[in-house]
């Protein structure tokens, strides 16, 4: 009002200034304009300062409670690692580590939805659109998340924070295990071909283990060492059998005979019916030699000796080959050279026994050769059959190892990601608690102080246009 009575003045003293023509006053137009700018300005001024006083008049005043979270964003890691089978890794990125994704906008929508509503407006036993929706703000640079929630009286907007906190946590868990359910699912789906495919596997082992030969890894083992042993025998028996085959040589080339000779004069010198024939024979052809010398071949003396002689080399044929089992000549008898003397019976009866005993020895030697070369093959077969199954088993049960490694390892991880923190929805840390206001929010202060600017605004801008007027009628524009 200081002001419209300065413009008053000032225009008082321009009505005085101005010449008259007559005694009467004359009023300028320009005053006319400034009271109608006056009116103008009471008006508007009264109306904004009503419009004020009865806004804080009818308007109830209201309360807001505010409280905040975080939301940590740590990277974790779980391993377990299963000695013999394999090892499994469990990995939470941070969820602030995509360009395109921030848990806290997740949070910030989810605080809005209808289900937090509906949950929290429950918990109060109040219809939904009786709570409101809470104002959530994003702290820039932080992983913190600011909440509001305003009501008529500092109780309840308190209560409403805490309720809508509570079913914004209670939603989270609800996602957040409907995430791990899912994960659970995908992870169960494939853990199932995992363990089908172990069973496979398994069933293969069995079944090739059924038909094997090979019982178990020792067996290689044993096979291998039962070779080099027979190796071993096999080589001292050579060098033993050429050792009696040399002695045997030289013992049958000493005697003059063969050893199947040896062997028949053996029979022979055996037999005392063949030694009684023998020296018979041996007798006979002596006298006869005698009576050739000393008679004419008629003379019967003789004639008797011959045919008695004639008759025991027939009974020497027939005995020796009744023991032989083979007919046999004169000549053959006497390249057996069968002593009849006692004497020199006795000394080659001795080599011959001795040179049937190396013939033995050597056959028995040769025998249990050609056996232990027999053994030889037998084993060095059956090795490589056992090294083919034991090839062929350890291809088998490693199909078997790595089905059990992706087993364990998925069933490890199934059981880590239920421990996990989902990556979606990272747990929450309530940082302030939801206060008590203990002043109102609205009407607020601040709007009595736009009340005064806007007054100051539109009496501003009327004394703005009457200066304009006023200098528009002082100096006029020229024509």
């Amino acid at each position: 009002m200081n002001i419209f009575s300065t413009f008053l003045k000032q225009q008082k003293i321009d009505v005085l200034a101005i010449p008259q023509k007559n005694s009467n006053l004359i009023v300028h137009p320009n005053q006319y304009k400034l009271l109608i700018y006056i009116l103008f300005g009471l008006i508007g001024n009264i109306g904004i300062f009503s419009t004020t006083i009865f806004y804080t008049k009818q308007v109830a005043p209201t309360y807001r409670s505010e409280w905040s979270i975080s939301i940590p964003g740590p990277k974790l890691s779980s391993y377990v690692y299963l000695p013999g089978i394999g090892q499994a890794t469990s990995n939470v990125e941070s969820p602030y580590n995509s360009n395109v994704a921030d848990p806290r906008e997740s949070y910030k929508l989810i605080a809005r939805t209808d289900e937090v509503i509906e949950m929290a407006a429950s918990q109060l036993n109040i219809p939904k659109n009786q709570l409101g929706r809470p104002r959530v703000q994003i702290l820039v640079n932080s992983t913190l998340i600011q909440f509001q929630m305003e009501s008529n009286s500092p109780e309840s907007a308190q209560k409403k924070a805490f309720a809508l906190q509570a079913a914004l946590e209670l939603r989270v868990q609800q996602l957040r295990q409907e995430e791990i359910q899912q994960q659970e699912r995908n992870l169960t789906s494939t853990l199932d071909f995992a363990e089908h495919k172990l069973h496979d596997a398994q069933k293969r082992v069995s079944d090739y283990k059924r038909e094997s030969i090979l019982l178990d890894n020792d067996q290689i083992r044993d096979v291998s060492i039962n070779l080099e042993q027979l190796r071993r025998q096999r080589d001292e028996q050579v060098a033993e059998l050429q050792q009696v085959g040399a002695r045997l040589q030289q013992l049958s080339a000493d005697l003059g005979i063969s050893v199947e000779e040896a062997r028949d004069a053996f029979t022979l010198q055996s037999d005392a019916i063949f030694q009684q024939y023998l020296r018979a024979y041996s007798q006979g052809s002596s006298d006869r030699v005698q009576l050739s010398a000393r008679f004419r071949p008629e003379h019967p003396a003789l004639i008797a000796k011959t045919e008695e002689w004639e008759a025991t080399q027939l009974a020497l044929l027939q005995r020796s080959e009744f023991l032989l089992g083979r007919p046999m000549q004169l000549g053959q008898l006497k390249q057996l050279n069968i002593p009849s003397n006692n004497s020199e019976r006795a000394e080659r009866s001795q080599l011959l026994q001795d040179l049937i005993m190396f013939q033995n020895q050597y056959r028995g030697l040769e025998a249990q050769l050609q056996k232990m070369e027999q053994q030889l093959i037998d084993n060095q077969t059956r090795l490589s059959r056992l090294s083919i199954e034991k090839t062929q088993l350890d291809n088998i049960q490693r199909d078997v190892q790595i089905a059990e490694a992706v087993f364990s390892s998925m069933l490890t991880q199934l059981d880590l990601s239920q421990a996990n923190v989902s990556v979606s929805y990272p747990p929450m840390l309530l940082l302030t608690q939801p206060n008590l206001p203990d002043q109102p929010t609205a009407p607020k202060k601040l709007l009595l102080l736009a009340t005064v600017m806007g007054s100051g605004l539109l009496t501003s801008g009327l004394f703005g246009l009457w200066v304009r007027d006023r200098r528009i009628h002082i100096n006029p524009p020229s024509s």
